[in-house]
């Protein structure tokens, strides 16, 4: 399941990367800083119209906003892999365990 925060930190690693402050992505994008700060801790989800002009002063494609895995909450990729091992019969449940162990061993 997608977290929408997620949009809010994946533009705040987006600005940071580029060296710019809420205040400069704002102004280039005509939104009050305040907006910027909103969608940043996730208080506000920026309209289409807002990604599009996000997307545009980045120059990426607007799916990008949404690549957002690296981002999600230790809690959240615990609770993913466990729905995901839920829906498993048990030798898929066996195969995804070794996999994980072939990892770290």
């Amino acid at each position: 399941m997608f977290d929408l925060n997620c949009i809010g930190l994946r533009i705040k690693e987006l600005r940071r990367s580029r060296h710019m402050s809420q205040e400069q992505l704002a102004e280039l994008i005509d939104v009050n800083f305040r907006t910027i700060q909103r969608i940043e801790t996730g208080r506000n989800v920026p309209s289409l119209e807002t990604l599009a002009k996000l997307a545009r002063a980045f120059d990426i494609d607007i799916n990008e906003f949404f690549i957002t895995e690296h981002l999600e909450s230790r809690e959240n990729i615990l609770a993913n892999i466990n729905a995901i091992a839920q829906k498993l019969d048990d030798d898929e449940l066996r195969t995804l365990y070794k996999v994980i162990c072939g990892f770290y061993n």
